[in-house]
């Protein structure tokens, strides 16, 4: 019964507050900062995320750039937007991030954290 009402809560949160999983990253990099793996984490597996029906049928298309923080346990975590697109494709990239695959950025051979910054672009054919 307990599970019940966390899941109705935050159903109730998601629902009334759509932008809950989208957070906006407080301190934005400076433009024109190039996206560089070099010397970061290996990316296995990178899920691509939904568009949206609402982004279809307003016609919508471009560019979701994330903040991520490549943790040296191997997990995605702190997930935040620098710059971001209308109707659910924001929120969308954001859960295909923290589904990213990656082998851990090392430094004398030992796993680091590191934060980079992930791009997924959103185009109708």
């Amino acid at each position: 019964m307990r599970t019940y009402y966390l899941m109705m809560t935050v159903l109730l949160i998601a629902c009334t507050c759509p932008n809950v999983l989208s957070q906006e990253c407080k301190d934005k990099p400076a433009q024109g900062v190039p996206f560089s793996n070099r010397g970061g984490p290996k990316i296995t597996r990178k899920p691509q995320p939904e568009y949206t029906e609402e982004a279809r049928r307003h016609e919508t298309q471009g560019t979701v750039i994330l903040r991520a923080l490549f943790h040296s346990s191997g997990k995605v975590q702190d997930v935040c937007w620098v710059s971001s697109l209308p109707y659910g494709l924001t929120e969308n990239a954001i859960k295909a991030a923290y589904q990213i695959v990656f082998e851990p950025a090392t430094k004398s051979g030992q796993a680091i954290s590191v934060t980079r910054l992930v791009q997924y672009n959103f185009n109708l054919y």
